[in-house]
């Protein structure tokens, strides 16, 4: 079975997309998406990921809420998932961390076809780190950010680092290395990530891009890296759908990964 949804998220890659960061992927701080300057979005997502470390193998699926608010001058959002997690045949299920995001932007042109600002990430260990569902401690990403875009096309990039808040590292940290199974992390390290988009209609959008991190410090850890590629379509001037493909280039946070997303936008 595990073979099969395999299988099932490669051949899903000819359909990767995203409109927006999924905050879902907490791995690394999400680059910023300011096309809506101001508004409330709320959204529903689900992924779908098969894995292998050295200890376990198996698949996860994650079903998710995502909330967010956004001005001209702040930016700030949360996002909650649950996990169904199969680790050498074994399943469990439960809630994974939370995730806070807060973002102010504070440079940017009188067009605002350039914005920098300043972010702060955060994990709470609301997922049981003894399950692999959580880190087991607070995770704090402070980072900087900056986007370009026009009406056809953006690039956005950013760069954080990402510290626990725990003397030991935290319970997932086995080894010194990144943990859990369903958001691996190190305990130390910097993040990177790079994104770009072009409308190929008005209401359909590509991207693709790259995110990842390495272990920095005296702790020890696992560097990793990731592509991404999709495609996003407004159903309707309120209503978003996407569809994303993650594949690891380096680390192995996980084989393949899918993500679907709804957002609405009031």
């Amino acid at each position: 079975m595990v073979g099969v949804r395999h299988a099932l998220i490669l051949a899903a890659g000819l359909w990767a997309g995203s409109a927006r960061p999924v905050v879902a992927q907490h791995c690394h701080a999400s680059a910023p998406d300011l096309s809506r300057a101001i508004g409330v979005r709320v959204g529903l997502h689900s992924e779908f990921a098969s894995y292998q470390t050295t200890r376990y193998e198996g698949e996860y699926q994650g079903v998710g809420f995502d909330a967010g608010w956004q001005s001209r001058w702040i930016r700030a959002r949360a996002s909650w998932v649950t996990y169904r997690l199969t680790r050498n045949g074994l399943e469990d299920v439960g809630m994974g961390d939370l995730l806070l995001d807060l973002r102010v932007p504070i440079m940017r042109t009188t067009d605002d076809a350039l914005i920098a600002g300043i972010g702060m990430a955060s994990t709470l260990p609301t997922g049981d780190s003894s399950r692999d569902l959580g880190m087991g401690h607070i995770m704090l990403m402070p980072g900087i950010w900056a986007a370009w875009q026009t009406h056809l096309a953006f690039i956005s990039t950013q760069a954080a680092y990402g510290r626990a808040l725990s003397s030991g590292g935290g319970a997932h940290h086995h080894g010194g290395g990144a943990g859990p199974i369903v958001n691996p992390m190190n305990a130390s390290e910097i993040e990177v990530s790079f994104a770009a988009g072009y409308n190929v209609h008005e209401r359909v959008r590509v991207r693709g891009g790259a995110y990842g991190a390495v272990p920095i410090g005296a702790d020890s850890g696992t560097s990793r890296a990731v592509a991404f590629a999709g495609i996003d379509v407004l159903v309707t001037d309120w209503l978003e759908l996407s569809l994303q493909q993650h594949l690891p280039i380096a680390g192995h946070p996980f084989l393949a990964k899918i993500v679907l997303q709804a957002a609405a936008y009031f």
